[in-house]
């Protein structure tokens, strides 16, 4: 079995990775955002997201599993001070594995390895966004010691 190495994305890995980003994004929509959304759009809000989390001085990282031959997974994690706060806030954006190494705890790795930054940039506490209709990443995410804090509920007009 092939170990995946964990390190930061180099910026040539960053546009295929938002790609990969964008599909799942479309993939994993809600029965409103279907109703509703600019599928054409979804690439710009990834990408508007991933400018902002990587901009420059700013604290987020792009992590990725690295197997050799290929990105077996990577997480976004944004940093930020927001204004008013004292702390930085950490934040998972995004985290995605590839089909073939799903089952491995290489979430939980890339979740590990996320924990070590924010801990490291003095943030209280890493949160992370996860669409509840999404069962794998929830489960993925409680296994790696989240829990829910709110919900967000919408309801179209």
């Amino acid at each position: 079995m092939r170990v995946a190495v964990l390190r930061e994305a180099d910026p040539g890995e960053v546009a295929a990775i938002m790609t990969v980003a964008a599909q799942t994004a479309l993939a994993q929509r809600s029965p409103r955002e279907m109703a509703i959304g600019d599928p054409a759009g979804v690439l710009e809000r990834v990408r508007a997201m991933y400018r902002r989390a990587l901009a420059p001085g700013g604290g987020g990282r792009l992590l990725v599993a690295d197997t050799g031959g290929g990105i077996a997974g990577y997480l976004l994690l944004g940093i930020d001070r927001p204004p008013g706060k004292v702390e930085p806030e950490a934040t998972v954006l995004d985290v995605w594995v590839s089909p073939a190494w799903r089952g491995r705890a290489l979430a939980g790795t890339l979740h590990q390895a996320a924990l070590q930054l924010a801990a490291r940039a003095g943030t209280p506490v890493l949160k992370a966004m996860v669409a509840l209709h999404n069962a794998p990443s929830l489960a993925a995410h409680t296994r790696s010691g989240f829990a829910p804090e709110s919900y967000v509920c919408a309801k179209r007009l």
